[in-house]
């Protein structure tokens, strides 16, 4: 289910997929408990959005690293003064 998701998403252009895809199964077992089939929802359906969410959150956290973080050789390429 897990594989499913990541490619009709597409969320295999994230680094580190096959880790990723591996850490949500290992979170997914951890959460197997907070699933109430009272509520009328089919696990399949509850652990799909589960994981769907679970990669989007990925996306954004490493969206904004990959904004955050800035190259040595960028930060001084364009300052000519400031050479090291």
């Amino acid at each position: 289910m897990v594989d499913k998701i990541a490619y009709t998403y597409k969320f295999t252009s994230l680094p580190n997929i096959d880790y990723l895809k591996d850490d949500c199964k290992i979170w997914l077992t951890t959460i197997l408990d907070k699933f109430d089939p009272s509520k009328g929802s089919k696990a399949f359906s509850y652990f799909s959005v589960t994981t769907k969410n679970w990669f989007i959150h990925k996306v954004k956290k490493t969206k904004f690293h990959r904004q955050r973080e800035v190259r040595y050789e960028d930060a001084f390429k364009g300052d000519k003064n400031n050479t090291p």
